[in-house]
């Protein structure tokens, strides 16, 4: 089952750093998302977000700690901005997150999101799970246009790997019915 959350959202032309009041509106969204998936007996909960979605969800994973979540995919992650957003900045959040976290690139993503996937990376191995993975989809542009059915793939991938690692012991992620 899939359950897709509305993050706060401004106007276009809005410029990043007026997001920055709105991730305080994020963790309520999140937790009830998965409070609800919770009360239906959905598990594992894997957080998957795009573009500012996923930074939002790299954030209150950074900060919330939810072990309710077992894995997080970020795809085409905001990379890191100037000092005065650092709360907009995944390379800091990284860092913090404990989950098994999956980052996806496209090659010819904004340049900013491409440039930036060593300081991911890297931030990645400083969080300490060795089942975080980063994979740069060739051809694929920001939105993944006719790229969409290898975005799946990696995705499925990915979290096919972590059960198999789990029946081993070494990743809490479950499968359930659904």
């Amino acid at each position: 089952m899939t359950l897709s959350l509305q993050m706060p959202i401004l106007p276009n032309k809005a410029k990043e750093t007026e997001y920055i009041p709105l991730l305080k509106e994020v963790p309520v969204r999140i937790k009830a998302g998965i409070d609800f998936l919770e009360k239906k007996g959905i598990k594992p909960v894997v957080l998957i977000g795009h573009s500012l979605g996923a930074t939002m969800a790299a954030d209150f994973l950074a900060t919330n700690n939810d072990q309710r979540v077992k894995a997080f995919t970020g795809i085409g992650m905001r990379a890191s901005l100037p000092e005065k957003e650092r709360l907009l900045d995944t390379v800091v959040s990284l860092k913090q997150i404990q989950q098994p976290v999956l980052d996806i690139y496209g090659s010819n993503s904004i340049d900013r999101i491409v440039n930036s996937a060593r300081q991911r990376a890297a931030s990645m191995v400083k969080a300490g799970n060795a089942h975080s993975s980063q994979v740069k989809i060739e051809g694929a542009n920001h939105f993944y246009n006719s790229h969409e059915p290898q975005l799946l793939k990696t995705i499925i991938t990915w979290l096919e790997k972590l059960q198999a690692i789990d029946r081993d012991g070494k990743v809490s992620l479950k499968s359930g019915p659904h």
